[in-house]
């Protein structure tokens, strides 16, 4: 055998090693490949998922708090002034204060009633109360103007021991003054011997 003969099958072994080692190559390397494409899609995904920042606030749609003048809070301390006495005047007509008969001490009767009133007053502590008192007819206008005067008081006091401020009260009698009943009948006077509030606003200095 020539040397023609042995060259041909070592060309033939030299081709096909050449080819196993390409095809070996090529199969390395697409791993690499498919996980960088693989890297490349999550920071993709990662970018369309992020949410949006939000906007900065437009300086033309925020609107600003609208301020109190004067005649806003004149308006609303009346309104408030309103209502303290429309409680004041409910409880006095579900449970007034009665006296007996040329009396002036306050019976149990007359300070649950008392404490009825002491709990709207300490509601309405922004306004000044006076309370007011009253007396029938029986008698001389003189001794019951006294009477009422010393009711007034009492009054006043269990509303400071019961937590009221004693600057805000006023005391004031009428005596016979001013009647809601007819003092010709025994009910009539017992009503009239009585007491009422009257709300006022606090001056301001």
């Amino acid at each position: 055998m020539d040397n023609r003969s042995y060259a041909e099958p070592l060309l033939a072994l030299g081709v096909i090693g050449l080819a196993v080692t390409c095809f070996t190559a090529s199969s390395a390397l697409k791993p690499a490949s498919a996980n960088h494409e693989a890297v490349s899609g999550a920071f993709q995904v990662a970018a369309v998922s992020r949410p949006p920042s939000p906007s900065p606030p437009n300086a033309s749609t925020v609107v600003p708090a609208p301020i109190a003048t004067a005649a806003d809070q004149a308006q609303a301390d009346a309104s408030r002034e309103a209502v303290c006495q429309a409680e004041f005047d409910k409880v006095v007509e579900e449970k007034p204060v009665v006296f007996q008969k040329d009396r002036w001490d306050l019976d149990a009767g007359a300070k649950a009633a008392v404490s009825k009133l002491a709990a709207v007053g300490k509601a309405c502590s922004a306004f000044k109360i006076e309370i007011q008192a009253y007396t029938d007819n029986q008698g001389k206008r003189l001794n019951n103007t006294r009477l009422s005067a010393n009711r007034a008081d009492a009054v006043k006091e269990y509303l400071v021991e019961l937590g009221l401020s004693p600057s805000l009260l006023t005391a004031v009698g009428f005596g016979p003054d001013r009647p809601v009943a007819s003092n010709r009948t025994a009910k009539g006077r017992a009503r009239n011997r009585r007491i009422a509030f009257r709300v006022t606003r606090v001056e301001s200095e």
